[in-house]
């Protein structure tokens, strides 16, 4: 405990300075005092519980430290939303590039311009699209890995089943040689939106 003649900062000084006003009874800043580690170790002219300036001190630097921390994770969590969205947008138009070229190239019954909606391609075409879209979104996931925060990522992967093969040069050289792969389900998509 302080010595009677030493400067001691009350309950409710602490209340008026740190919380708002109806932050609670003292019991309550007490509480809030020992969960960062300081205690009251003075009593106000009252024999009210009390802090020194030296108890004063090591939480105001401890709660500089959480707001700090807090601040950075912040800004962390922001800079990895930008980072998901524009990674996402990245995978997008590698599909859609990927899927434009492949609509230009002559099929069964001509080209088709999905730029500006018209189709003239048959469903063993349509499926060749949809498959090189696939295989575009597949080899961008292979070499860009996902942004990350914490060691988490914010978004899932949709064209790789395999998490391991993620940001793996040696499955996106496979990838390149393997090509792209027209499934039974691309051929029934195809039929249907085609028809």
């Amino acid at each position: 405990m302080a010595k009677s003649e030493d400067r001691v900062v009350s309950v409710d000084e602490v209340r008026a300075a740190w919380f708002r006003h109806d932050a609670g009874e003292p019991e309550w800043i007490c509480a809030q005092a020992r969960h960062m580690g300081v205690e009251p170790d003075a009593v106000d002219v009252f024999g009210r519980p009390a802090f020194t300036p030296a108890a004063i001190a090591k939480w105001s630097a401890k709660r500089d430290v959480l707001a700090r921390a807090a601040g950075d994770h912040e800004a962390a969590w922001a800079q990895a939303q930008r980072d998901s969205k524009a990674w996402q947008a990245r995978r997008t138009a590698a599909v859609r590039d990927a899927q434009e070229a492949e609509s230009r190239k002559p099929g069964k019954r001509g080209g088709a311009d999905f730029a500006v909606g018209t189709l003239s391609q048959g469903p063993e075409d349509y499926a060749r699209v949809r498959a090189a879209g696939r295989h575009a979104g597949e080899q961008f996931e292979r070499a860009n890995p996902r942004p990350r925060i914490n060691g988490n990522t914010l978004l899932p992967l949709v064209y790789l089943d395999d998490e391991s093969e993620e940001g793996s040069l040696v499955a996106r050289a496979v990838g390149a040689v393997r090509g792209p792969k027209v499934t039974d389900a691309d051929r029934e998509v195809a039929a249907v939106e085609v028809l």
